[in-house]
């Protein structure tokens, strides 16, 4: 997925995968997962999927570095966390 917010462009295909972390489960209302990759500027985004029993919506969003650390640390394991 591309897209260019504020005349930065933010794809998730040059972008470097840092983690993903799924929220809810089949079978229910809505599931939401966060995709996060990090760019070859160091600046960090996440690649947002909501999906429902009718549709499906995904959207782009830059996060500072210290968000970046906080969602890994809360999200990844220890590893994933040093390595950023």
């Amino acid at each position: 997925m591309k897209r260019i917010i504020k005349n930065l462009v933010y794809d998730t295909a040059t972008a470097r995968f840092v983690g993903e972390h799924t929220q809810g489960s089949p079978g229910v209302t809505s599931v939401v997962t966060e995709r996060m990759y990090c760019k070859k500027t160091g600046e960090y985004f996440l690649h947002i999927s909501i999906t429902g029993e009718t549709y499906t919506h995904q959207e782009l969003a830059p996060i500072p570095y210290v968000m970046a650390r906080e969602w890994i640390s809360q999200t990844q394991s220890d590893a994933v966390f040093e390595n950023e």
